[in-house]
């Protein structure tokens, strides 16, 4: 059997006419037949009818697991294609790659409660003493009596009023004093006043016209 005959045999494509469904669904009219048009002067402008076109048919695609690398796996709906471009997103190759994170430094210890102590050794001190009297102003006319200094050795001081009849006032200046300020170091006290200070103390008596004196005694500590 030869080639023309095995072409006669084959289907042959229907022709398609102005007047056919197939013609209309293209736009085809008998106005454009120059043979057959009734309008006139249309002459010459002979064309090519147009061809349908075939839709090639396309087979199914095939699963992605097949033959040797099914091993029981169930079909997916989609490709690994498809879904590593719909998990990359549509700007995914134009996104710059995420910075890596610094690794976190290990665990700070817990704080240890630390005590500072006085080392050993060091220089040796003793207490001594400065007794003394000194005599208190009347409250005017004259300056107070400056009692003591300030001084960082002293432990302690003691005072005692040695008046039978007045009283006397002592502060830490003389504006403390004034205008019957201050604290009261009375006449009947037999014994003395010890005070923790280590600041300047100044005194008068609670009289306008009477001085009265006043004994004192600082304790300081010495290096030896």
């Amino acid at each position: 059997m030869g080639r023309a005959s095995g072409r006669k045999n084959l289907p042959r494509a229907p022709q398609v006419t102005p007047d056919s469904p197939e013609g209309r669904e293209i736009g085809m009219s008998a106005r454009q037949d120059p043979a057959g048009s009734p309008i006139p002067g249309l002459t010459g402008n002979i064309v090519n009818y147009e061809t349908p076109r075939q839709k090639v048919p396309a087979p199914e695609s095939l699963p992605e697991h097949r033959g040797m690398m099914a091993h029981g796996v169930p079909p997916e709906d989609t490709t690994t294609e498809e879904r590593a471009q719909a998990e990359r997103g549509e700007h995914a190759a134009h996104q710059p790659p995420t910075p890596p994170k610094a690794a976190s430094g290990a665990p700070r210890p817990s704080p240890v409660p630390v005590y500072l102590v006085e080392p050993q050794g060091g220089g040796k001190t003793y207490l001594t003493a400065s007794p003394r009297h000194i005599t208190v102003p009347a409250n005017t006319g004259a300056d107070p009596a400056r009692i003591c200094g300030r001084n960082p050795r002293r432990k302690r001081i003691g005072l005692l009023n040695e008046d039978t009849a007045t009283n006397i006032r002592f502060g830490v200046s003389p504006a403390d004093i004034g205008n019957g300020g201050g604290a009261l170091l009375p006449w009947p006290t037999n014994s003395y006043t010890w005070l923790d200070t280590q600041d300047e103390l100044f005194a008068v008596t609670v009289s306008s016209t009477l001085s009265v004196l006043m004994s004192v005694i600082e304790v300081f500590e010495q290096e030896l």
